[in-house]
């Protein structure tokens, strides 16, 4: 696999992608190991996006997954979320903006890698977020942090007080 001039082998999918500027970069430190699907979208932010069709030669392109858009993109430093549309296009995003004009469409375009997965529809999206299963300490907190200023209150069935 080629990527802007360097070699990969085929399994390698974390090319030396441009990462997210800030303020979109919230953590370049982030290690993402899972993800979720979020639902079918119409995302209207288009200004800070990765595609795999513009990183990734023609020839070396795989027929699109999910897992292979996710593996593309989770080490794509500052995205959050990936999206895929058409049954082959993935993208990484460092958030979207769902406008819900959906216009009565779905997201019901088969991958071309996987035909039991939906990758978005003709103009829709499926989205997911991308998370770090890691990120949460080993033993649970043994009392809430401090409140946020102007933010809503709840009372919690886990914390005892």
């Amino acid at each position: 696999v080629r990527i802007r001039g360097h070699h990969l082998s085929n399994l390698d999918l974390n090319p030396k992608v441009e990462p997210f500027p800030s303020p979109f970069n919230i953590n370049p430190k982030r290690c993402v190991t899972g993800f979720f699907h979020v639902g079918c979208v119409n995302n209207v932010q288009l200004q800070q996006q990765r595609k795999y069709r513009d990183i990734v030669p023609k020839e070396d392109r795989k027929p699109m997954t999910v897992e292979l858009c996710w593996e593309f993109c989770k080490n794509v430093s500052g995205a959050q979320f990936f999206s895929l549309r058409r049954g082959d296009r993935c993208a990484c995003l460092p958030h979207y903006h769902d406008n819900h004009d959906y216009a009565d469409e779905v997201c019901d375009q088969r991958c071309d890698g996987n035909s039991g997965q939906t990758c978005g529809g003709i103009r829709l999206q499926d989205m997911y977020e991308m998370h770090d299963c890691d990120n949460m300490p080993p033993v649970p907190c043994k009392r809430p942090p401090s409140p946020v200023v102007h933010a809503k209150n709840f009372t919690s069935r886990y914390y005892k007080n």
